[in-house]
């Protein structure tokens, strides 16, 4: 459910913040503020989230060693979701 609901919010991020950076709008209602703010407290409550999430390896087992999952995300998608956490 958590990575259904993180599409959701990309595709809303990858198509309403585009416009509204392209045509220099800022949010026109409270609810709209407040509801960009939690989209973004959302991306960031999915890196602890990834933290704590198995992993599929090559061998199409899933890796439950914290330290391994850790070590994996690290090198992987941490970066990019550090990036997707500032409010645009």
């Amino acid at each position: 459910m958590w990575d259904y609901l993180m599409i959701i919010l990309i595709v809303y991020t990858a198509t309403y913040s585009p416009y509204r950076t392209a045509f220099n709008s800022e949010a026109t209602s409270t609810f709209l503020f407040a509801f960009e703010t939690m989209v973004d407290i959302f991306f960031f409550l999915d890196i602890f989230v990834n933290f704590i999430t198995p992993y599929k390896k090559v061998d199409n087992n899933y890796e439950y060693n914290p330290k391994k999952i850790a070590r994996h995300y690290i090198t992987g998608f941490l970066w990019v979701d550090v990036v997707s956490c500032f409010p645009t």
